[in-house]
């Protein structure tokens, strides 16, 4: 059956956290390859989601080149993917573009190089159908039975792909071209209380807007934590545009 609810903006960033491989090759144009999973095709779990799944053959590329950012945000443009292949996992292929010493691009390809363990993250635009799988029911996805609870995002989008810290999907990897092997870390998906974990994520979008609101939660804020920074912030003369409960 297909699980229709309001979710907020963030909930179609896919990024919390696991650890991953990142590596680049530098071409002789100055530009650095990089080849990337933007998904692994297995199950992971998402604040918003719980337990779910990318339907591999469900996904779309609607542009012939997508943009490569750091921690989804716009202004941090960093490159972009090109090519695009896999069975089960979304296989990227594009490019880094440092174009200015101390620059985003160059500051990723530099800590890189000295161990900082990044990985990449999925954006998707609203065209998602989504089906949910009860407990106790199953469903077949990139070629294997899986069993509910469980959402598996059957038709999407990808609109673009983050390097970030923290990624929703820990079988997730980003690696240079010549070294394309087995590079992804197998994880069991987490036990965790999805419904309470979705009823505060709700809350804190609700409260301080889907931004805010996933970044506080994502932090693992108490409502009195992010009621204190959200404070902290505007006494400092930050401007937001949050509704608060009455």
């Amino acid at each position: 059956m297909t699980n229709i609810q309001e979710r907020p903006a963030g909930a179609l960033k896919f990024k919390m956290p696991g650890i991953n491989e990142f590596s680049v090759e530098r071409q002789e144009s100055g530009k650095y390859a990089v080849s990337l999973n933007a998904f692994s095709g297995k199950p992971f779990t998402h604040w918003w989601w719980g337990d779910c799944i990318f339907d591999r053959s469900g996904a779309s590329i609607p542009f012939q080149k997508i943009p490569i950012d750091y921690n989804h945000d716009s202004t941090e443009a960093v490159g972009y993917l090109d090519t695009f292949s896999g069975e089960t996992a979304l296989e990227c292929n594009g490019y880094l573009l440092p174009f200015k010493d101390g620059d985003r691009a160059s500051e990723i390809i530099a800590k890189k190089e000295a161990g900082m363990p990044y990985q990449c993250s999925v954006m998707l635009n609203d065209n998602v159908k989504e089906e949910f799988v009860d407990k106790g029911e199953t469903a077949e996805v990139n070629g294997k039975t899986v069993s509910g609870p469980i959402t598996i995002f059957r038709n999407f989008d990808v609109i673009g792909v983050a390097v970030c810290l923290y990624g929703s999907d820990s079988n997730t990897a980003v690696f240079n071209n010549q070294t394309q092997g087995d590079q992804s870390m197998s994880k069991e998906p987490q036990s965790v209380d999805f419904k309470s974990a979705q009823e505060l994520a709700k809350k804190f979008a609700k409260k301080f807007g889907n931004d805010r609101g996933f970044k506080y939660f994502s932090e693992g804020f108490s409502e009195t934590e992010a009621d204190n920074a959200y404070i902290d912030e505007v006494q400092k003369g930050t401007e937001f545009q949050i509704k608060f409960e009455s």
